[in-house]
């Protein structure tokens, strides 16, 4: 070999993959033995590839990506049939978009060799599993977004923090989202002033690239949450948008007595209520999570996946807004990801990095006992389910 392949470390692998393979196709295999071959096997690739390919190919992911942008662009996903059994022509896609065809093989190569799409032969392509996902309307609005807001943030990272003396950043409206793209916006205020971006990352969070998108929160809704008439409110969404989560909630736990109320800004509930698909048992309620709550002695006052969306001193701010309408049986309930203090999954590592982008933050354990100290609240339990991304953080009021 012309460049040094880490022999050793290939045998060990080999040895740790073929096991962990083995112990899933013989159907023992749980969640952590699903992911740990994926290490293992991401491991064995690296060691296998020389240095020099490996820096290579890692310099080079943003064409990967700006790759699937132009598939986009140029409509290449309309034009591969969806069945894999079924291929199609660089020239016919060419016929079908208007694209130069030798553009369409220049990218389509760059797709084939990283396994998204099938070279059946010269110039002709077939889908296979992978590029069926991308090609959905939410993972397609999702890897949109990523290319023209988070990338663009990604790649003015290390400048950013260059001129903010190597430090996090504490303010929604100095983050590397405007470092990049020259908004003096948040995110959310950047939205509103791109109206068709907006309606792409509103698309996006049906995606499934996104983590606990979806799904029931693991918490024993109906043995914690006990109302004694079905007029007390027994769980409040704090920013629930069209209130799937409580469609979920309320499904799951039928048992569970009590009205459900899903809270957001009023552009959202409007739009929740003029779509009409909430069940009559889940009501909307307009509200600004930064102003104080109005609902008092609710059972259950949950958020998902909003935390991480904001700083340590907003985060503080929200629940403070909602410490005095609790009663002392009162519980916050934070759907979120808690991050290991060792060993942190990459997709969670790299999920933190993109709310840094816009001023927020993926948190360890100690760090939200610290956040929810510092709102006068105190932390009662995480609930974790294997296989599930996020856990359920339990606070009460301090005693």
């Amino acid at each position: 070999m012309s460049s040094p392949t880490d022999i050793e470390s290939v045998k060990l692998l080999l040895g740790e993959v073929n096991s962990l393979g083995s112990l899933l196709l013989e159907g023992d295999g749980n969640e952590s033995a699903r992911k740990a071959l994926i290490i293992a096997a991401e491991k064995l690739v690296i060691a296998a590839r020389t240095p020099g390919e490996n820096l290579y190919l890692t310099a080079a992911q943003p064409f990967l990506n700006g790759s699937i942008g132009a598939a986009y662009s140029i409509g290449i996903f309309d034009c591969i049939p969806s069945d894999i059994n079924e291929d199609v022509s660089a020239e016919e896609i060419s016929l079908k978009t208007g694209a130069e065809e030798a553009l369409v093989v220049r990218i389509m190569r760059v797709l084939t060799s990283s396994h998204i799409w099938v070279e059946t032969g010269p110039r002709r392509y077939a889908s296979n599993h992978f590029s069926r996902i991308l090609g959905t309307p939410a993972n397609r609005a999702h890897f949109q977004i990523q290319n023209t807001i988070v990338g663009p943030a990604a790649g003015k990272l290390g400048a950013y923090l260059e001129t903010h003396n190597l430090r996090s950043p504490t303010d929604h409206h100095d983050t590397p989202l405007q470092y990049a793209l020259k908004t003096p916006h948040d995110l959310w205020g950047y939205l509103k002033e791109e109206p068709s971006r907006a309606k792409m990352f509103n698309e996006s969070m049906r995606s499934s690239a996104i983590v606990g998108a979806a799904g029931v929160p693991p918490f024993p809704f109906a043995t914690e949450l006990k109302c004694k008439s079905e007029d007390e409110v027994v769980i409040v969404d704090v920013g629930g948008g069209k209130g799937q989560a409580l469609e979920s909630i309320r499904k799951s736990f039928p048992e569970l007595k009590g009205r459900m109320v899903v809270q957001d800004l009023p552009e959202v509930t409007k739009d929740t209520i003029e779509s009409a698909h909430l069940p009559p048992s889940i009501e909307t309620m307009p509200i600004d999570f930064f102003k104080p709550q109005p609902i008092h002695g609710a059972k259950a006052y949950f958020m998902r996946r909003i935390m991480h969306d904001w700083g340590d001193e907003d985060c503080k701010t929200i629940l403070r807004n909602i410490v005095p309408s609790m009663s002392v049986d009162s519980k916050i309930l934070i759907n979120e990801l808690v991050l290991p203090d060792y060993a942190c999954e990459r997709r969670m590592a790299l999920n933190d990095l993109v709310m840094m982008s816009f001023g927020g933050m993926e948190r360890t354990e100690s760090q939200w006992t610290a956040l929810l100290q510092g709102a006068g609240l105190q932390m009662r339990n995480i609930w974790r389910k294997p296989g599930e991304n996020l856990s359920v953080i339990e606070a009460m009021l301090s005693e």
